[in-house]
């Protein structure tokens, strides 16, 4: 067993798959939304997304020096900055994000990674599973690395690790249950 970001990484047997090679598979699902992210992360993971010039000047336009106040029983508060986030109900909230978040493959060495919306797999296929091992947990510390770097939280009480192989490998079977 190994550590996942703070959290020990079980092997366990899951559902089979029909190649006689054991894989294992580690899902982290994001945790923070557009709103908190900061303005410049979002126009930097445009330009990474090739959105660069005249459009990417729109949107630095649209999202700097914005401001906002409250308004609580008539009385209106201070008017304050905004440097996070996009406007309330904007298309740009969700494109921005997948945009922003889309520069974590970049940090994967060794999984193959497949992403949906906030939601992350990384795959490794192999015979050994403590190589096996070793290399997922290399990249997720990368990944979690990359989240800290970029203000992104993982939610890690739904991020899983599992073995999946073979019900006709016995090695793989026995290295499950013994808890390789």
């Amino acid at each position: 067993m190994r550590r996942l970001a703070g959290l020990r990484m079980h092997m366990a047997a899951s559902h089979t798959i029909g190649a006689d090679v054991g894989g294992c598979v580690s899902t982290a699902p994001h945790y923070r939304s557009p709103d908190t992210t900061q303005h410049n992360q979002l126009l930097l993971a445009m330009e990474e997304c090739g959105i660069s010039g005249p459009i990417n000047r729109f949107f630095h336009n649209y999202l700097k020096e914005r401001s906002m106040y409250t308004v609580v029983n008539g009385i209106r508060g201070a008017e304050a900055g905004v440097v996070l986030g996009v406007p309330t109900d904007s298309v740009f909230g969700p494109v921005g994000y997948i945009m922003h978040v889309n520069s974590v493959v970049n940090v994967v060495e060794n999984c193959r990674v497949y992403m949906y919306a906030d939601d992350m797999c990384l795959l490794v296929a192999g015979r050994d599973l403590k190589r096996m091992e070793r290399l997922m947990q290399n990249d997720f510390d990368r990944v979690v690395q990359w989240a800290h770097d970029n203000g992104i939280l993982l939610n890690i009480a739904k991020t899983k690790a599992m073995h999946i192989y073979s019900p006709y490998n016995r090695n793989a079977k026995k290295a499950a249950i013994q808890g390789v």
